[in-house]
């Protein structure tokens, strides 16, 4: 029923109740009642037109009893029984729009997947309090990085590198692929580009040779 993208986040999903912003047609909180991941859900949207996709796949599912559709803008009405958010299907930027706009309570457990601008995500997460616990790249025409994370109020510095590549990254076949994906493009990039650029290019060709 979902993708293979859907699938890995439901399968991180070890909440009580969750909340996914941003539900599309309500198919991550479906699978995770369905595989028993969460007892209840909220399936939450800015727009009536996806909220409406979502009431009408959950009443065919016949789980109205456990998820409940939720017309809001990012997590401006966020239940208080929920312990899991999932944020996906959107670019970084306006995830740290939802994320800066809510008072997040010490504890709470999000899973998110940017579909660009990883390394600003990453940025904000560190300096501002959520712990980056584990990554893991997912590919579905593209690479998708998928990140668990926990709010604890306190933040930390990341490198340059694993801003760009993963903080507690799954090293699997998949990210090898990725990295390799990224030297072949770097490597491309650094043979058309000016001799002037080319030295920070060797550092970033260094250093991804280092994590391959």
């Amino acid at each position: 029923m979902i993708s293979k993208r859907l699938q890995a986040i439901v399968e991180w999903i070890d909440g009580t109740v969750m909340a996914d912003i941003g539900c599309d047609h309500g198919y991550v909180c479906i699978e995770a009642i369905l595989q028993n991941k969460v007892k209840k859900a909220y399936a939450c949207d800015i727009a009536q037109g996806p909220l409406q996709n979502a009431k009408e796949t959950i009443k065919k599912y016949h789980l109205e009893n456990q998820i409940e559709c939720q017309l809001m803008n990012g997590l401006s009405n966020l239940k208080e029984d929920v312990d899991l958010i999932v944020i996906a299907g959107m670019g970084a930027m306006t995830m740290i729009d939802i994320l800066q706009s809510y008072d997040m309570k010490k504890g709470m457990n999000l899973i998110c997947c940017p579909h660009k601008d990883v390394e600003l995500f990453r940025n904000y997460l560190s300096k501002s309090g959520y712990e980056i616990i584990k990554e893991k790249m997912i590919f579905e025409d593209h690479f998708y990085p998928i990140l668990y994370i926990t709010y604890s109020g306190v933040s930390y510095s990341l490198s340059e590198h694993e801003q760009y590549y993963g903080y507690r990254m799954i090293r699997d076949e998949i990210f090898g692929s990725y990295i390799e994906s990224e030297i072949k493009k770097w490597t491309t990039i650094y043979q058309k580009c000016p001799d002037s650029k080319k030295i920070s290019l060797e550092k970033r060709l260094e250093a991804l040779k280092k994590i391959r």
